[in-house]
This record gives structure tokens, sequence and C-alpha cells, in this order.
């Protein structure tokens, strides 16, 4: 509604197309802290943790053959 200050519509339209250089950077910084949860692409594993995951499993799997 008109004359309502604060709102976040407010915060955006209030200058007319012109943000002011800390807002940008204040909403490149919110962005970024939130991609991982916006992105669909998986991220790339370290190889040490491949590693590490794949003697787990190794692990996992000897047992069960040990137990049965």
């Amino acid at each position: 509604m008109i004359g309502h200050k604060g709102d976040i519509e407010a915060r955006y339209s209030i200058n007319k197309g012109r943000l002011p250089p800390d807002m940008i950077k204040d909403m490149r910084r919110c962005y970024s802290e939130c991609q991982p949860f916006l992105t669909t692409a998986t991220q790339p594993l370290e190889h040490s943790s491949i590693v590490k995951q794949t003697k787990i499993e190794a692990l996992k799997s000897l047992a069960k053959a040990c137990l049965e």
C-alpha cells in the first residue's frame, strides 16, 4: 500500500532503479550464504573424502561377509 514505510518493496523500489553500493554488497553477501541451498549442481568431493567413503564401504562389505 502507498504510504507504508519499511516493507520489503520499499527497500528495493525507493531508489527508483539505483541501489546504493552498500545494499548491493549486502545482497551479494546474502545470496552467497544461501547459494549452497539454492544450487542443484553437486559440489566436487575432495579426493580424501572419496577414499574415506570407499574404505568405509569396503569395511561394511567385509563385516557383512564375516557375519553370514
